[in-house]
């Protein structure tokens, strides 16, 4: 929008230089004091009129409501010189009338002066209260009667002469003489009273048009009357110059233009000048008077006049100045009670200020412009652990931790250039404590003079020990303070973009569920503890240890590049973990399964290491443990064979891929066979035989034990019926129990309805129970061992002593028979300590009045030590392996011990 005011405003610029060009340049000729065209002047006049009522109109619609009457006056002025041009224009260039006689025109040309007075008359008063107008009016009526006096005696009274003239044109001479009176006079108020405008440019181009119009008014009617020879044409432009001005006014106003033009008098000599005029009007009459022979009856009113009004401005003048008394008294009133008030504002914002200072909860240190400490509050004080003022006076950078000093003096110069800046600093207790600070410094303005330097601290120290604890806790594991997971992927990436061979271990703790689920949480949480700090004794400073989750670990040995370096590192782990680990009491033999993958061999990137390393330890952790497996392609395909077992286990049951087969347990005195185990076998239609103790595991992780527990039960109590109702009533079955078997809900009621529903006798059968059992949960257990006793069902323990054997649950229990493990009988063949253990299992039982059976005997050997010992009850291969159902009753009709 200003742009296009800008172009408006150069445009009319450029509209007066032509307009100046083509008339006084071109148009006039200066040797015959003509114009050469008289139509293309008075055309060129209409064209000018036309542009400046068209600006006027666009400043009047462009300037706010409380300026829109001023300058919808100047617009209609304009326009009506614009119809007087035409008219004259019409006149002389159609009618060919040269005549001086006034017409029609001049009737517009007055108009046209009145709405100009009338403009600047609105504008002068609008700013007056009663009086101050009243004291203008004062002043102009006696300036006016002056120069109407005189102008009486030098213009009017010739025209009132002309014998030529009508008394119309008289009277029309007359009415501009008047009009030519009220806008010279208006121009000078307004100089010497200025009003409110854009900027004092746009006053100063209206004053010069305000005085500049009458001025050649009276220039050409002066010209005229005495001087009718000179070329009084020459001001026929003139009048649309100052037209263009008050267009140029106009556009000013718009855009608040400023155009800088030079003040020629100062403020106090226009006051003066403001003044003395009506007084010198007053004289300039009286030495007219004085020197003028006759004393006409004009000159007589005007003198009259003129004195009537001077007194009349004096009486004004004393009432002006007793109302600007009153006022002042009153403006001191209220300037008193605004000081009083503002002292008091003052007064309370120093003491809430104050207060804000002394009791604001973060530390506020006050430091000169040469770094000294002036001032604090009791914040301050306490965070440096100093009392009172004793530190002032001491250099901000003797609390500044050292390291930090660089940034406390770019602070302190920014602060004394004038910028707020906050920065983290490490700050000094008294007694050597180093703090974490977060200082803004800020400059102290008073009456825009740099006082000192506010330092507004915010003890931070607990806020940065929190992130740096989120911070480690991101790559960190919480529990044992290893890596994590996430820690370690970034760190495994870092180890493959070097491109050199490494060794990636992957170990699991064997059977930790087990002690999570015996002893608890908190216990197992104590045994990861204690094995992070084994395994970190045990691998060279610079490697890389992580928990990746639960009981899982993973080592990146530091100068592991071989296949025997990272055996060697393994062994390192296995040989940490084999001493026991004694918790609650409990000596607990921690041992875990170690999976290596060595790159680049098997992998190159870390999904695929960290799953080869994974499958070589559940190669281990599937078999043996307690050792390490190096990935091969062989332990891929061991893994494949694992997922298909997983797959192919869910169908097995409906197609009858599952059976039983029975192992004879021996009476040894007599020689009777007094019961049968009831084991379960898989004949895979693709891998054929599938060993129990792969396809149980899988059962057990996949949750189909549940399933499978129930299928083998149903089928070993019916075939127990068969054999109940061929006459052998001596007999029971046994059956094994897995530990989420026993634990599910409904648990007692499925064995309950399996009996009723295969017609079997609860004395007939024998749940076999792990000491797994025996030891989770001891009142769920408690409860249901006696409900199963009390139905007639016999309870044994099987494996008894290979586990996290407990003896304080064997009195406790309905236990019937006590189960030598396999391992046990092998170890008792070749070692002492397994002699020991059988007697000490067999004198525990005795005494508890228990039955015993040992089961996995093989040998004469071992039947003899067995018989010697005291057992009477043998279960193995020395007397038949697991029989298939229809071969039981044939074999139990030749069996002789």
């Amino acid at each position: 929008m200003n742009r296009t005011f800008h172009v408006k405003t150069m445009f009319l610029l450029a509209l007066l230089a032509g307009f100046l060009a083509f008339n006084y340049g071109w148009l006039y000729d200066w040797h015959t004091s003509s114009w050469k065209d008289d139509d293309a002047a008075s055309f060129s006049y209409l064209a000018v009129d036309i542009v400046v009522f068209i600006s006027l109109f666009i400043s009047w619609y462009s300037t706010p409501a409380a300026e829109k009457l001023f300058w919808l006056l100047l617009t209609t002025g304009c326009f009506i010189f614009l119809l007087g041009d035409a008219t004259l224009f019409y006149k002389r260039s159609i009618l060919y009338n040269e005549s001086l006689e006034t017409n029609g025109n001049d009737l517009f040309f007055l108009a046209f002066m009145l709405c100009y007075a009338l403009a600047f008359s609105h504008k002068l008063m609008h700013k007056y209260d009663f009086w101050g107008r009243l004291f203008v009016l004062c002043d102009l009526a006696i300036v006016t009667i002056v120069v109407a006096t005189l102008h009486y005696y030098i213009i009017v009274q010739k025209i009132i002469s002309l014998e030529h003239v009508s008394t119309f044109s008289r009277l029309t001479q007359l009415s501009y003489s008047a009009s030519d009176l009220v806008l010279l006079l208006l121009g000078l108020s307004m100089y010497f009273r200025p009003v409110f405008f854009a900027s004092k440019n746009v006053l100063y181009l209206l004053i010069l048009v305000m005085i500049g119009i009458p001025l050649t008014d009276f220039m050409y009617d002066y010209l005229r009357l005495y001087h009718p020879q000179l070329p009084v044409q020459l001001l026929d432009p003139v009048y649309q110059i100052f037209l263009l001005l008050t267009a140029i006014a106009g556009s000013w106003n718009e855009t608040g233009q400023h155009i800088q033009i030079p003040q020629l008098i100062s403020r106090r000599t226009e006051e003066n000048m403001r003044r003395a005029l009506p007084y010198a009007a007053s004289i300039l009459l009286g030495l007219f008077v004085l020197f003028r022979p006759d004393m006409k009856r004009p000159l007589v009113v005007g003198l009259c006049l003129n004195f009537g009004f001077v007194l009349l401005r004096h009486i004004l003048t004393e009432q002006l100045n007793k109302q600007l008394l009153q006022e002042q008294e009153e403006n001191a009133s209220r300037l008193e009670l605004g000081i009083q008030q503002r002292t008091a504002a003052l007064f309370s914002s120093e003491q809430r200020f104050k207060s804000l200072f002394e009791h604001h909860p973060d530390p506020i240190y006050v430091i000169d412009l040469t770094g000294m400490l002036v001032q604090t509050n009791q914040a301050g004080t306490t965070l440096l652990g100093y009392e009172g003022s004793h530190f002032l006076g001491i250099p901000y950078e003797y609390f500044i931790y050292e390291e930090d000093l660089h940034k406390a003096h770019e602070m302190f110069e920014l602060a004394v250039q004038g910028q707020a800046i906050t920065r983290e600093l490490r700050g000094k207790h008294k007694i050597g404590h180093i703090y974490h600070l977060s200082v803004t410094a800020v400059p102290i303005l008073l009456q825009e003079q740099l006082e000192g330097i506010y330092f507004m601290v915010k003890d931070i120290t607990s806020l940065k020990m929190q992130q740096e604890r989120v911070q480690y806790l991101a790559y960190h594991d919480s529990l044992t303070g290893l890596y994590n997971r996430v820690s370690f992927t970034a760190s495994l990436e870092v180890f493959i973009v070097r491109k050199q061979p490494f060794a990636l271990l992957f170990l699991d703790l064997d059977r930790f569920k087990t002690i999570n689920d015996t002893l608890g949480h908190d216990a197992g949480d104590q045994v990861l503890v204690e094995v992070a700090y084994r395994l970190k004794q045990s691998v060279p400073p610079d490697s890389i240890l992580a928990r990746l989750g639960g009981d899982e670990f993973v080592v990146i040995p530091a100068g592991c590049h071989t296949y025997a370096e990272a055996e060697a590192a393994a062994g390192r782990l296995l040989a940490a973990l084999q001493e026991p680990v004694v918790l609650q009491g409990q000596s607990l033999q921690v041992t875990p399964s170690i999976g290596i993958a060595l790159y680049p061999e098997a992998g190159q990137d870390a999904t695929t290491l960290l799953r080869h390393a994974d499958l070589a330890m559940y190669s281990i952790k599937s078999g043996s443990k307690n050792n390490y497996a190096v990935y091969s392609l062989g332990i891929s395909e061991q893994r494949h064979r694992h997922l298909q077992i997983e797959k192919d286990l869910y169908q097995a049951l409906e197609r009858q891929e599952i059976s039983l087969v029975y192992q004879p347990q021996i009476q040894a005195a007599g020689g009777l066979i007094v019961g049968w185990e009831a084991l379960v076998r898989w004949q895979h239609p693709e891998m054929g035989w599938i060993s129990p103790g792969e396809f149980i595991a899988v059962a057990e992780e996949t949750g189909l034990i549940l399933q499978l527990g129930q299928y083998v039960l149903r089928h070993a109590c019916r075939q127990m019926a068969i054999w109940r109702d061929l006459g052998y009533r001596d007999w029971h079955v046994a059956v094994n129990l897995s530990v989420k078997e026993f634990r599910e809900a409904s648990f007692l009621a499925s064995v309950s309805a399996i009996l009723q529903e295969t017609d079997l006798e609860p004395h007939y059968l024998e749940l076999e129970l792990t000491e797994r059992i025996a030891m989770e949960n001891e009142e769920d257990t408690l409860q249901k061992l006696r409900y199963l006793k009390e139905q007639g069902v016999k309870l044994s323990i099987d494996d008894f002593g290979t586990g996290y054997s407990s003896l304080s649950y064997l009195p406790l229990y309905p236990i019937d028979k006590l189960k030598i493990a396999r391992e046990l009988v092998v170890m008792a063949e070749h070692k002492e300590e397994g002699m020991e253990i059988i007697a000490a299992i067999l004198s525990l039982a005795h005494a508890l009045n228990l039955s015993v059976i040992a089961e996995g005997v093989e040998t004469r050997e071992q039947l003899r030590f067995l018989l010697a010992q005291g057992c009477r009850q043998i279960q193995g291969y020395y007397f038949s392996k697991p029989l298939p159902p229809e071969q039981c009753v044939p074999f139990a009709q030749s069996f002789k011990v």
